[in-house]
């Protein structure tokens, strides 16, 4: 029944995600900040990025949250293809390198 995670770990947003979660990810170094946009690709509007050191950071975090708040219910669903998208084309790389290997 979650709807919305903030997180400013990596691993939490994943396993939302993953779960048909919307994530709201603060970060502030650049590191964490590559590493969740690369999320924030995968999957498209179930991810947004908010950093830390923002003009007007607890406006764009308060709307990031009711955005994602408001669009859960429909956005659950397109997580959860998207992250069986990405077990099936891991399980297909894996298959690959076993032929390769193999």
């Amino acid at each position: 029944r979650c709807r919305v995670v903030v997180t400013g770990s990596y691993h939490a947003a994943v396993f939302a995600l993953s779960q048909g979660i919307s994530v709201v990810a603060v970060v502030r170094s650049l590191h964490y900040a590559t590493k969740l946009d690369g999320l924030r690709a995968q999957f498209e509007e179930g991810c947004k990025l908010i950093v830390l050191d923002t003009p007007d950071f607890v406006a764009c975090l308060s709307d990031a949250i009711d955005d994602s708040w408001a669009a859960a219910g429909h956005v659950r669903e397109t997580l959860l293809a998207q992250a069986s998208e990405q077990i099936r084309r891991c399980d297909e790389a894996y298959l690959h390198l076993g032929k390769i290997v193999g």
